[in-house]
């Protein structure tokens, strides 16, 4: 993960974590870069949505750029916080690209999306 240079954030101090995300975020996006982001923060049991944090929202509104929802099924096959892994197939979903007028807003309805993939 490290080779990734990730925003490594403090969890313990989340108002701390947001502004790093949110500057650091928006230095990489200035430089042309992605900023691939998991708005529930952690992994959660397979067929579950955890609460989304609307931090990846704000940032791509801040640095008007576009959000590309993206949901999977790996859980199914790497259950969280478990090393072995299960066969099977994973299932990507890939929603259509928008710009946040609205941070909460915006979580919660890709978060309602996400919940409709899983579930069909």
């Amino acid at each position: 993960m490290k080779l990734l240079n990730p925003i490594a954030i403090n969890r313990s101090k989340p108002k701390e974590a947001i502004v790093q995300t949110l500057d650091e975020g928006s230095k990489r996006l200035k430089s042309g870069l992605f900023v691939l982001l998991f708005p529930e923060g952690t992994r959660v049991a397979a067929g579950k949505v955890g609460n989304y944090a609307r931090s990846s929202f704000e940032l791509a509104k801040r640095n008007n750029v576009k959000v590309l929802p993206i949901c999977h099924n790996s859980g199914e096959c790497w259950p969280a916080h478990k090393f072995l892994k299960n066969s099977g197939t994973i299932k990507l979903s890939i929603g259509q690209p928008f710009n946040v007028v609205d941070s909460k807003l915006s979580a919660e309805k890709i978060r309602t999306w996400t919940e409709e993939k899983l579930n069909s």
